[in-house]
């Protein structure tokens, strides 16, 4: 980078705060509260309010699921004890 070189990032940020976790990507947001929630899933570049929880939804389940196993793999990696969130699968 200090050479005017470009570098590719992952544009993902994590955050765990008590009982909440979250990841946040270009597009998506999910927050996870432990044990029991509730938990959110906004689409932050068409609703960036974040007014329209879009968690539960038939169009989004494969997205929720996809976005908690990105968070799980990262909290995996520090040694985290991992846990279902409540409105997962716990897969």
């Amino acid at each position: 980078m200090l050479r005017g070189e470009t570098t590719a990032w992952d544009r993902v940020v994590f955050f765990e705060h008590e009982n909440t976790r979250m990841v946040r990507t270009d597009r998506w947001k999910l927050t996870g509260r432990f044990p029991s929630g509730p938990d959110e899933l906004y689409g932050i570049g068409a609703d960036p309010g974040e007014k329209i929880n879009l968690i539960g939804t038939v169009q989004t389940q494969h997205l929720t699921v996809d976005c908690q196993l990105v968070l799980a793999v990262f909290r995996q990696g520090f040694g985290a004890i991992l846990r279902t969130p409540a409105g997962g699968s716990g897969r």
